[in-house]
């Protein structure tokens, strides 16, 4: 009975389990694709012709957004893996599974980097914008504050109309 009844839990988890990781892989396509976008609201000083945006540690956002720079004559996308590397970037994203280096991407080095995190938890402790879910829609928060420390970022009113300030 006990096996039986394992047998049949398997493939239950099995399903859950598919279903959490194509989850987490449509947000990771969308957190790409809204990165894009925010390249329409913000004026970074200093970017030139592309755009270079910086992805810290591993995330399946980089891959997404490997992608669509392979499409695109505006940006390039870097794997970031030393905190040195962050000032050659325009715009950083932080996963979640790299939260912990926020005490690194909040020095003098990324000081004029916009910092886009994956983890809302981290707006209040030093990035700009962070992805959130509700009601099942990808959204974003903007610490103003943060930003207004920037002098060679602009960020257009529009931005703010679409994200929620903190």
């Amino acid at each position: 009975m006990f096996t039986k009844k394992k047998s049949l839990l398997f493939p239950f988890l099995l399903c859950l389990t598919i279903s959490i990781y194509s989850q987490q892989g449509s947000t990771a396509k969308y957190e790409a694709m809204f990165i894009k976008n925010f390249l329409r609201y913000v004026e970074i000083n200093g970017s030139g012709a592309n755009t270079v945006i910086g992805v810290l540690g591993n995330s399946q956002v980089l891959m997404e957004l490997q992608q669509i720079a392979s499409m695109s004559h505006n940006m390039q996308v870097k794997k970031i893996m030393n905190p040195s590397e962050i000032s050659k970037c325009q715009i950083l994203y932080v996963p979640k599974n790299s939260y912990k280096n926020i005490a690194l991407v909040k020095t003098d080095i990324a000081r004029n980097v916009l910092i886009i995190s994956e983890d809302d938890k981290l707006i209040m402790k030093g990035a700009d914008l962070s992805f959130y879910i509700e009601d099942n829609k990808l959204k974003f928060h903007i610490n103003k504050e943060s930003l207004n420390t920037k002098t060679n970022i602009k960020v257009s009113s529009k931005l703010f109309a679409l994200g929620q300030e903190i």
